[in-house]
């Protein structure tokens, strides 16, 4: 906690109390993470339809595989999202 006294021109005091610039670096930091977090979920649902778009024109034995994968990535991005933003908020 940071005190600072200003002397005004009548020779009164004014207190300046608890300026603290951490506070608005980790605030900005927690939403920065934030949206990045969401950008990432995007991504990941975006991921979910060019792996069905792929195993509609090439059609693979591993196409169940590839659909798993990706609905996995997408299910552990949308946690980890949750997550943060019940940590942040």
């Amino acid at each position: 906690m940071l005190i600072l006294q200003q002397k005004l021109e009548k020779g009164a005091t004014v207190d300046i109390v608890n300026i603290n610039i951490n506070q608005g670096i980790t605030k900005f930091t927690e939403i920065l993470f934030l949206f990045i977090t969401l950008v990432y979920t995007l991504y990941a649902f975006l991921l979910i339809k060019n792996v069905k778009l792929m195993n509609k024109v090439l059609n693979t034995p591993k196409s169940g595989v590839f659909k798993f994968f990706a609905l996995v990535h997408l299910v552990m991005a949308v946690s980890i999202l949750v997550i943060a933003s019940l940590i942040i908020i």
